[in-house]
């Protein structure tokens, strides 16, 4: 997959979907010179303050295991309910638009799914993706999981299009001087 660094959209798997998510509530809070426009968490570990179904139903034998989870979490955070730790539980008004993608066989998918919910909730674009069938961390095995390159370029095909949106909305803003 072709990367280019950019200012404007913040993505991140997993643990980086965390940090996309935090660093733009951050830089809601606190705006740059440059501004997030997109954020794009794929299979995000977005509210770690309790347990969702998909936590206990994926448990174990999906490569990332509940006990994992809590070792990450407990590694990460001291408290389950900081934004660090849970962007979720927090205000998510004013948070730039989103594509949040889950996996449908994820301990954490449940997290992603209200995560993007809450979005939707708080009048934040969204768009939501779940890749059927396939586990956490699909889109470092896709070589080895057939769905997870197709998964991922509709992905990115919803992230492009989000970003041509923010980035024609942010031009036509500053044109009229907001």
């Amino acid at each position: 997959v072709e990367r280019r660094l950019d200012d404007h959209r913040h993505r991140g798997d997993s643990a980086g979907g965390n940090l996309a998510i935090v660093t733009a509530m951050a830089l809601r809070d606190a705006p740059a010179a440059v501004p997030v426009i997109v954020q794009a968490p794929l299979y995000p570990a977005a509210d770690m303050s309790r347990d969702y179904p998909s936590f206990e139903t994926f448990a174990e034998g999906y490569l990332l295991s509940r006990d994992t989870m809590r070792w990450f979490a407990d590694a990460y955070a001291a408290d389950p309910h900081h934004a660090r730790t849970s962007p979720l539980a927090h205000d998510l008004a004013g948070m730039p638009p989103a594509i949040v993608m889950t996996a449908s066989l994820d301990p954490i998918r449940d997290q992603g799914r209200a995560y993007a919910a809450g979005l939707a909730q708080a009048g934040v674009p969204v768009v939501f993706r779940e890749a059927v069938g396939t586990i956490h961390g699909f889109l470092n095995l896709r070589r080895a999981i057939p769905s997870a390159q197709g998964d991922f370029a509709s992905f990115l095909a919803a992230v492009k299009a989000m970003v041509a949106e923010a980035e024609g909305t942010r031009v036509m803003g500053q044109a009229a001087g907001a």
